[in-house]
């Protein structure tokens, strides 16, 4: 094995006048511009190296602290197709050899083959067909909200989103044309929404804005049913502050008794998100529930609104609200505790995977929606070391490494926690052999943290240790319950 580092996704070789890793980088501190030997995965797969493919390339490494210190082997070709033919021969392999060099390592750990029936596929399914109506969409749109039952149809046909689970709104808003979608509060099927908004085509930005919720002043609320209006007969809000979380409120929705209480439900969140803003909602508050009573005695909307226009500052509210889901981080999710008393992932434990109240529905089947979408859930977990800035290592985790992989993979953060001495982040997949071979490729980044990445299936849970080889961990039996 010789000295080599990782440096923004590109390998190269140590020079050998270097005794040491660190007096290598100290030089590179002094002369930023360097001429090295880069490694390539071409017919090979990381930490081993074809020498035939190896170049000399003058780099300019700007940053020279994000140097990883890693070792890479080099091979001759053939050196490396005997060992390969070797470890083929021990797993009882029967495949070509050109094939194998593309796919698995010198230590027998395998690439995945990337699915063609993936969310990921779903979602560019709904875009192709968006953008074949968009113009005439354009067209037909008016000042004023208006429901598009055809958008909530597409959704149903090629993501899964249960038409009655959703409402998809449309208007011209600012010279722009604006799509909102809500799901009603079902956290779930808004980490779906929540997907399907991010992957937009970018072609459709000088035209459109999406939102995978109800913002304020562009959302109207407009009534599902003409015998029931919601603003003639608003709910009063009981407001109370969270006992652990001064930031946020539980919240108690007082509404008229009605034969739908269900549906007023429904008609009354819409209603709240027309003066709140549903991201706004969701970020200042932690639960919410429903009560019905002619005896209301709580505050209006409008007066909620008031209330947390003078308790924030308006930077801060601003930030809690900007998005629900910047860069797939929920910002009213992070929660800090002491230590995680199991292993398992928090969405096979529990329906609601975040702490969003679900409006009288039935429970959805986590196995049925893993295997009709294909999605997978999935937890990487980090361990922070004691003699660095817990801070900056959070700081690293939460946005350097989580952009890399929602820029580059195909996944929606769900949640995350943090301790003391580690991070659990919580992702639900839309392309697993995508997330898989990204964590392959930049495994120097992820092993500083000793990551370890839990992939749960509906028959069981995969434990890996991240990595080059990407090798599966033993579980014990009671990691599993």
């Amino acid at each position: 094995m010789k000295k080599a580092a990782f440096y923004q996704g590109t390998i190269v070789l140590v020079p050998d006048e270097f005794d040491s890793f660190t007096s290598f980088v100290e030089d590179v501190k002094k002369h930023p511009m360097q001429v090295l030997v880069t490694l390539h995965e071409k017919d090979c797969l990381a930490p081993y190296f074809l020498q035939e493919h190896c170049e000399i390339k003058t780099l300019m490494i700007s940053h020279p602290d994000e140097l990883i210190e890693i070792e890479a082997d080099v091979l001759t070709e053939k050196e490396y197709d005997d060992r390969l033919h070797e470890k083929m021969k021990e797993l009882r392999i029967d495949s070509s050899l050109s094939k194998i060099k593309k796919t698995m390592t010198l230590d027998g750990t395998f690439e995945r083959e990337y699915s063609v029936q993936c969310y990921w596929e779903a979602i560019q399914e709904f875009w192709k067909l968006f953008k074949k109506e968009e113009e005439l969409m354009r067209q037909s749109m008016s000042d004023s909200c208006e429901q598009n039952d055809h958008l909530r149809m597409l959704l149903l046909t090629c993501c899964g989103i249960p038409y009655n689970q959703c409402r998809v709104y449309v208007r011209k808003f600012k010279k722009k044309h604006v799509m909102m979608i809500t799901c009603l509060a079902d956290s779930l099927y808004q980490i779906l929404v929540d997907a399907v908004i991010h992957h937009s085509p970018s072609e459709l930005n000088q035209n459109w804005e999406f939102y995978g919720f109800l913002p304020r002043q562009v959302y109207q609320y407009v009534p599902s049913q003409e015998d029931y209006d919601a603003s003639h007969h608003p709910c009063h809000l009981n407001v109370k502050k969270t006992e652990f979380d001064h930031l946020r409120y539980d919240i108690e929705f007082e509404i008229e008794p009605s034969s739908h209480f269900a549906f007023a439900c429904e008609e009354n969140y819409l209603y709240m998100c027309s003066i709140l803003g549903e991201n706004l909602f969701h970020a200042v508050v932690h639960s919410f529930s429903w009560n019905a009573t002619k005896e209301r005695q709580g505050q209006s909307v409008d007066d909620f609104y008031l209330m947390l226009m003078k308790s924030f500052q308006p930077l801060l509210l601003m930030k809690l609200a900007g998005h629900m889901h910047q860069i797939g981080l929920r910002l009213k999710k992070q929660e800090t505790f002491r230590e995680r008393s199991f292993d398992q992932h928090i969405i096979t434990r529990c329906v609601e995977c975040t702490d969003w109240f679900v409006l009288e529905k039935p429970s959805v089947d986590l196995d049925a929606l893993q295997m009709e979408l294909n999605v997978v859930f999935s937890t990487l977990v980090f361990e922070l070391h004691e003699d660095e800035d817990k801070e900056i290592q959070r700081r690293e985790i939460l946005l350097k490494l989580m952009k890399l992989l929602v820029e580059n993979s195909y996944v929606e953060i769900i949640d995350y926690c943090i301790s003391n001495d580690r991070i659990d982040v919580d992702l639900m997949t839309f392309d697993a052999a995508g997330l898989f071979n990204l964590l392959r490729k930049n495994a120097p980044l992820f092993e500083k943290y000793s990551c370890r990445y839990d992939e749960y299936t509906v028959e069981s849970c995969n434990r890996y240790q991240v990595s080059y080889t990407m090798k599966k961990k033993k579980m014990e039996f009671n990691q599993l319950h």
